[in-house]
């Protein structure tokens, strides 16, 4: 079984400790491709396993879906530009999908704090918006159409994408925008087609955790883009009635928002809340 590890990633970001953690896996038969969108002109490279393409065009999700087009493996796995995949976690991918009968399989996002040391005001929900994803199961589960795999930890066997299309670039993180959810996204078209995701403990990355996104101010930021994406999601797959009930609920939710600066936590959590219903009713507003 050929494995091909999609790494996307915007021009300028560096990657390299990204692909040392996978250029010497202990699996034989697999490829990497680097797909660096932004660029000021078209450039390929190719060496080995490894090949790096330089594209234009800037968009997250349109570097995942060329990854694809050009991906020559049975699998295909995502891995994003500043996680570091376990020694084995290209074997682990096919092995996975070997004994697995499902398209879409995702795996644990374990957090690589700054000086190994997490401050104590991020938990919960926060931990989300820093994809850390470690609270499923320790053995193979279906995951549930509430739940949520991480993009920086996912991999499709590579004929769904034939049968439900590919990642939809209306949520393509550019710019300034902190858009997300791709992943998301095309996971319900898959299952509205009847296919099972599922979510396998012995599939671990590590997520690298810069100091930038550890203050609330990143965190509100991030939860009001993930309203603004909750809002594109629903869109595309609820009907009208639903979203009005919506809006009608998350318009109850933020009446009041009692801070308290004894818990930092809890005010974040709640100024996030805020922010992300915000996002969602405003698009909300825009579209209706």
């Amino acid at each position: 079984m050929k494995i091909t590890v999609v790494i996307p990633t915007y021009y300028k970001n560096k990657y390299k400790d990204t692909l040392e953690s996978l250029i010497y896996q202990k699996y034989d038969n697999f490829e990497i491709i680097v797909v660096r969108n932004g660029a000021r002109k078209k450039f390929i490279a190719k060496k080995g396993k490894l090949t790096i393409y330089e594209i234009t065009k800037v968009g997250l999700d349109y570097a995942r879906n060329f990854g694809v087009k050009h991906a020559r493996g049975d699998i295909i796995g995502f891995i994003d530009d500043d996680a570091l995949a376990t020694s084995n976690w290209i074997e682990t991918l096919a092995k996975s999908h070997e004994k697995i009968n499902a398209p879409v399989i995702g795996g644990k996002v374990l957090p690589k704090w700054p000086n190994g040391k997490k401050p104590n005001w991020v938990r919960g929900i926060l931990l989300a918006y820093l994809s850390i994803l470690d609270n499923y199961s320790d053995k193979p589960v279906l995951v549930h159409p509430l739940d949520w795999l991480a993009g920086t930890n996912i991999s499709f066997k590579k004929h769904i994408f034939d049968k439900v299309g590919y990642f939809d670039e209306e949520l393509d993180r550019k710019g300034k925008s902190l858009l997300s959810s791709g992943e998301v996204e095309l996971c319900n078209r898959i299952r509205e087609k009847g296919y099972e995701i599922v979510f396998d403990p012995s599939l671990v990355v590590e997520h690298v955790i810069p100091r930038s996104r550890l203050s609330p101010q990143y965190m509100i930021k991030r939860a009001y883009w993930q309203g603004v994406s909750d809002f594109i999601l629903d869109k595309k797959h609820l009907d009208p009635g639903i979203l009005s009930r919506k809006f009608e609920e998350f318009n109850k939710e933020i009446q009041y928002v009692e801070l308290k600066p004894e818990n930092i936590y809890e005010s974040v959590d709640k100024l996030c809340r805020w922010a992300r219903v915000i996002g969602y009713l405003q698009n909300y507003i825009k579209n209706f």
